[in-house]
């Protein structure tokens, strides 16, 4: 499946999100360095120990997460590594000190981090991001309460998009959560937006997490789709 996302679709870089539930073990790293393009480009989310269960973040699970993606490091094809933090995570000095340290931990690969509570959508908060050199991932959610907004913000000269869907029941098993086919309007509002904001060194990185029945394929070669449009000056309608 992996060669054929690579060779097929048209896509130069992937989320893994599988490092989130369990540590990245080594040699599936370095089996998927060795199986992607020379240009292609990783992310890799963080272990959940290190944004849900903090009292489980030792130097020992940091140390062994760092090991597990040494290879795509060595390669050159590790971009970053992404922090999603639950809704009770919010802006205090407690939080701050620990984006601080996480940072730290990772360095010195980029941090990215995604809140789910928009406590964290103040001019403040964004601020403290660039001051830390931390990076901002701009999310695409239901417009529900405590979800954050729809912000196209940039805080380390890399633009981070991921795409969820907008299903409004956000309480239904994680399953079905993701069960959400985007519209052409609404990927034409997003690229809008995020036209707005390409960071000076063009780096943008673009995922879709509405993973369910094949979803999130359809809506990221359509986005490319309409990316080209927009290039070659075409009507999107």
């Amino acid at each position: 499946m992996f060669e054929y996302y690579c060779r097929h679709f048209g896509f130069d870089c992937v989320e893994i999100n599988s490092s989130f539930y369990q540590m990245p073990a080594a040699a599936s790293m370095a089996s998927l360095a060795r199986r992607s393009p020379e240009d292609f480009r990783f992310m890799v989310k963080g272990y959940q120990a290190f944004t849900h269960n903090l009292h489980e973040a030792t130097l020992e699970a940091f140390q062994r997460f760092r090991q597990g993606i040494a290879p795509l490091a060595e390669t050159g094809k590790l971009r970053g590594v992404l922090a999603q933090f639950p809704s009770a995570f919010r802006p205090d000095r407690k939080a701050a000190a620990w984006l601080r340290f996480l940072r730290d931990r990772f360095a010195p690969f980029p941090l990215f981090v995604e809140f789910r509570h928009r406590d964290w959508d103040r001019p403040r908060c964004f601020d403290y991001l660039r001051h830390q050199r931390i990076g901002y991932c701009i999310t695409d959610l239901p417009r529900l309460y405590p979800l954050p907004a729809f912000l196209p913000v940039v805080t380390n000269g890399v633009a981070y998009l991921r795409m969820h869907g907008r299903n409004r029941d956000w309480r239904r098993p994680s399953t079905s959560r993701y069960d959400y086919a985007y519209t052409d309007d609404e990927l034409h509002f997003v690229l809008g937006r995020i036209k707005a904001i390409t960071p000076a060194s063009g780096e943008i990185y673009i995922f879709f997490n509405n993973c369910h029945c094949g979803h999130a394929v359809r809506s990221g070669r359509r986005f490319q789709e309409l990316l080209r449009l927009t290039q070659l000056g075409m009507s999107l309608s």
